[in-house]
């Protein structure tokens, strides 16, 4: 084992550590700032909803926590997500505190990561700014439902990194505990937390072992038996845990896919990201943004890249290990998307940010492997004694190139962010509901549906008007049948329903009555057939006094109660018919009904 060895770095000289420290902490500072104004200027949106309504009707309690969202098991998020409804329901800036908060500690992490790796040097900091720049981290950042699974993530993959270097410099304990509790962090987050073992593997065959490919893995494995055995016995019980009790919707897979999802992931979207693109943003239904660059940018980006790898080969011992501990890492989570999400969109799903956001912090970590020494590690890269390329690249080109890349990221993620601050109906639309539903009360309403630029329909396939409303007023009702009932239109106001009318009864035969029941029953034609679907009927109807009924439509019926004096009805049904039945009328009374109207329900007079 290792022992730890002392960091000799430009922190050497008086007061540089004290300068180095401040610009990193300045640089973690103005992020959070940035991050601030991004999520500050957001709103809920999709899944988020659902979120809310979760914690909103569960208790607090272990099979709350492990219940899975969407694939996902996420019992960190959830326990954001109850921090954050304790500052309000649909209160968006103690949400985004919470996301905020998050985002220094990863930053902070990041500072921690590399000053432990490589030292105090003005080194670290090229590699911070590209990381903490970077769009590529963005949707963590705007969208509630990411940052609760991801910056946690992000949090335990920085942390398991540094606290198992620590560990193969000093052999304490305590460092592999952290590492397992910093995995534990990252799992809790997201299920590609368990992409956090492969790399720390990595670290170890790569960095602290010695001799051959052979020599090395006899070495990992008797060095590390008992750590190999526990990330084993996580890996395999986490599996099997999903296997079990996460209910997954999979497509079969399709080899065909892998080539341009790859194109479109890494080729495009992670090239062009991690160099302070895309600049421009595809949004075919906002607030979703994909990558999508300037074809010259997508191709200089490889170029910039190729240069950075060429180079650092040039003049550098044992780089390759650092790239394709970056590559494997990117090969990981390409596979995890094509075996998940994408078979339901296509390629187009790779130019999505936020399957990539954890490779800003892998690519910063192998800008480090590559160009600073690792210390304590025997496979630290290192100066070619005779390096072949001898022009000597000034250490300000290094920086500007990092400024330039920072500078570029920060102005994609205003571009990113300005997507998501200017798509406002979800906002516009809940804060109006909520605001009216105050001032009126609870209600009895009616289910006309959700606008899709609310709520999309994927999330709540059905009764999206109704899980909303519950929300915001849990005693409001929405009934089948009603005398008074209230819409809400697309603005998210309340109004009183009235009926766009697609049929009509034919005229009763009794003058100044029209329909009349005598017996109880009575059986009212229309002047034309519906087809099957959902209708709603409005009954024109006089009653000397109160009595039940029951309307029957097609195959449906519906039970209610007529009011004594003239009054209309609401009856909801799901049918086609071409006549209405009325059934239950206490057989003493004599009901006149005037007409019955078939149609869809719309916004009448405003209620507030």
């Amino acid at each position: 084992m290792a022992t730890d060895l002392p960091v000799r770095s430009e922190a050497s000289r008086p007061g540089s550590g004290f300068a180095i420290w401040g610009v990193c902490l300045l640089l973690v500072s103005a992020h959070t700032a940035f991050r601030a104004w991004a999520a500050l200027g957001a709103w809920f949106q999709e899944d988020d909803f659902e979120f809310l309504r979760f914690s909103l009707e569960q208790p607090f309690s272990l099979d709350y926590l492990m219940t899975p969202h969407s694939g996902h098991l996420m019992p960190l998020g959830r326990l954001l997500i109850d921090l954050s409804v304790a500052g309000g329901l649909f209160a968006w800036p103690a949400t985004a505190a919470v996301t905020i908060v998050f985002q220094a500690l990863v930053g902070l992490a990041a500072v921690w990561m590399l000053r432990t790796l490589f030292g105090l040097r003005w080194g670290i900091v090229p590699p911070l700014l590209v990381f903490l720049s970077s769009p590529i981290t963005m949707p963590a950042t705007v969208w509630w439902a990411v940052a609760v699974n991801q910056l946690g993530q992000q949090l335990g993959l920085l942390a398991a990194i540094t606290c198992w270097v620590l560990y193969e410099r000093s052999g304490r304990r305590a460092w592999s505990v952290l590492t397992l509790a910093s995995v534990a962090v990252a799992l809790a987050a997201d299920i590609r937390g368990l992409a956090i073992f492969p790399v720390l593997a990595a670290i170890s065959y790569g960095w602290f072992a010695t001799g051959g490919p052979v020599s090395r893995l006899t070495t990992l494995v008797r060095r590390h038996w008992l750590a190999a055995l526990v990330a084993a016995g996580v890996g395999l019980g986490t599996i099997l845990y999903y296997a079990a009790y996460v209910p997954l919707v999979t497509q079969e897979r399709d080899w065909g896919l892998l080539g341009p999802l790859a194109s479109s992931m890494l080729g495009t979207a992670y090239a062009t990201g991690i160099i302070g693109g895309p600049f421009t943003w595809m949004s075919p239904q906002a607030p979703a943004a994909f990558a999508d660059p300037p074809v010259w940018f997508a191709h200089l980006s490889w170029v910039v890249l190729a240069g950075i790898a060429t180079h650092a080969f040039l003049t550098r011992r044992r780089t390759l290990r650092a790239w394709a501990l970056l590559g494997g890492y990117l090969v990981i989570l390409l596979l995890l998307l094509w075996s998940s999400r994408a078979p339901f969109v296509g390629p187009v799903a790779g130019a999505e940010y936020r399957y990539l956001t954890d490779a800003a912090a892998m690519t910063a970590l192998a800008l480090g492997l590559v160009y600073l020494p690792l210390s304590g590690a025997a496979g630290s890269s290192e100066p070619r004694p005779a390096p072949m390329f001898t022009p000597r690249v000034p250490v300000a080109a290094a920086v500007a190139l990092a400024v330039v890349v920072s500078v570029s990221g920060v102005y994609s993620s205003i571009g990113f962010a300005r997507i998501w601050h200017d798509f406002t109906p979800p906002r516009d639309y809940v804060r109006e509901l909520q605001s009216e539903l105050r001032e009126t009360g609870p209600l009895a309403l009616a289910d006309t549906g959700l606008p899709a630029d609310v709520v999309a329909p994927i999330i709540w396939s059905e009764d999206r008007l109704p899980r909303l409303v519950g929300m915001l007023s849990p005693d409001s009702r929405f009934l089948e049948a009603a005398h008074t009932l209230a819409v809400v239109d697309d603005g998210g106001h309340l109004t009183a329903a009235d009926l766009r009318t697609v049929r009509t009864t034919m005229p009763g035969d009794v003058a100044g009555c029209g329909w009349q029941v005598d017996d109880g029953t009575q059986s009212i034609p229309l002047d034309g057939p519906v087809v099957d679907g959902t209708w709603w009927m409005r009954i024109n109807y006089l009653a000397p006094s109160e009595s039940p009924v029951r309307v029957v439509a097609g195959g449906a019926s519906v039970s209610s109660v007529l009011r004594a004096g003239l009054n209309q009805l609401y009856v909801r049904v799901e049918a086609g018919f071409d006549s209405v039945l009325l059934l239950g009328i206490d057989p003493s009374l004599t009901v006149c009904v005037d007409k019955v109207e078939v149609g869809d329900l719309v916004p009448g007079r405003p209620l507030t």
